[in-house]
């Protein structure tokens, strides 16, 4: 099995900075083990489609120069396509982010 997460071990979370409509997310942990107590693979396990903003790029700047702030904040909760971004992990911790288009962010999970 391929693994495409990126291992940006040498570089921090404080100088990661997302690009323009781009944010940073701390995926939520997925379980490894049923409620029977049965563990499981991680090869057959779900990819994560929910997590929290930890960074928000840059506004998205139109073609006519119009600049568009992001409508999300450090801290949301977010649900997005499992399938989208880029995975990476830093050396702070070994929790798996990834960097998003807020156009693959289907909307906000408020608690």
């Amino acid at each position: 099995m391929t693994n495409f997460t990126h291992e940006a071990t040498q570089f921090s979370i404080k100088t990661c900075r997302p690009m323009e409509g781009g944010v940073l997310v701390k995926l939520d942990k997925l379980k490894d083990q049923t409620e029977g107590g049965i563990y499981i693979p991680e090869i057959a396990q779900d990819k994560a489609s929910t997590g929290v903003v930890i960074k928000v790029g840059l506004p998205v700047v139109n073609e006519f120069g119009v600049s568009t702030p992001i409508p999300l904040e450090e801290k949301d909760k977010v649900i997005f396509s499992k399938f989208s971004g880029q995975e990476i992990t830093f050396k702070e911790d070994e929790d798996t982010y990834k960097i998003i288009n807020i156009k693959v962010i289907f909307g906000v999970i408020e608690e």
